[in-house]
């Protein structure tokens, strides 16, 4: 048995028979951890941790199993999500479960880590919570290692925009993603990203304030992002209908 102790973010829990429950860690050096809790709905010794919370852990990892032997756990920061709204605490638990189906990867667990932390910074009360998804969306592609151009088409190579001086003037063009980045409608049948959408991820790479972004922008690129993951990784996004159920409704930037 080998014995580690780090810092770890509480992904999620499976149930596990009736009392049982099987938790899904991040740390910065161990990666994915999964962990048996045995009696882990007890109020007397149970593992009553929320997703997103930050714990101290000690393990202990063998060469025979996948699953690791948790031997200690205390909160390092614990935050009550519900207290900030709806929208912020569904776009928390969407950004936390992306993290989550692509920590098992084979994305680098420290820059995933180091997201998360980030994240838990970021001001979820006031900001609106499709910027800062987006934002996490953005980080999180830049991180996985995937192609993807969005500087030019990827099948004629026209500038998506160019620079006269220090401004830059985008092409008047309605794109749409396919694998390795955009494709203008000239190439292939035009999708729902314009102009204003790339002016977006220019002032993103740029490292520009966002703040006059419509959140509706922000929440037809997050919806983007996640497809081209999920096609990119393989993987499902539970949480995302409900993120969709909300974009339906509104593009308030304010939580209610």
């Amino acid at each position: 048995m080998n014995q580690h102790q780090e810092p770890a973010y509480l992904l999620y829990k499976n149930p596990l028979a009736e009392a049982d429950a099987i938790a899904h860690l991040l740390a910065a050096q161990g990666g994915h951890l999964q962990a048996r809790i045995k009696g882990a709905k007890s109020l007397q010794r149970g593992f009553l941790y929320n997703p997103g919370d930050l714990l101290l852990i000690q393990y202990e990892t063998s060469e025979t199993t996948d699953f690791i032997r948790l031997t200690s756990h205390q909160p390092l920061v614990q935050r009550d999500w519900s207290r900030l709204g709806y929208r912020a605490s569904l776009g928390w638990n969407l950004l936390l479960e992306l993290v989550g189906r692509l920590a098992g990867k084979g994305l680098e667990p420290a820059a995933l880590f180091a997201l998360l932390q980030e994240a838990g910074t970021w001001n979820w009360e006031q900001e609106p919570t499709a910027k800062l998804v987006f934002a996490g969306c953005w980080q999180l592609l830049r991180h996985s290692g995937v192609a993807f151009s969005w500087q030019a088409c990827q099948v004629c190579g026209r500038p998506s925009y160019r620079l006269e001086g220090a401004v830059p003037q985008f092409r008047k063009a309605q794109y749409r993603l396919q694998a390795g980045g955009l494709a203008c409608g000239a190439c292939v049948a035009p999708g729902l990203l314009d102009a204003a959408m790339i002016k977006v991820l220019w002032l993103a790479k740029s490292g520009q304030n966002l703040d006059a972004v419509p959140e509706a922008l922000f929440r037809q690129w997050i919806r983007e992002l996640i497809s081209y993951l999920r096609q990119q990784f393989q993987v499902q996004v539970n949480s995302l209908p409900l993120w969709d159920q909300l974009r339906a409704e509104g593009d308030g930037s304010r939580d209610s």
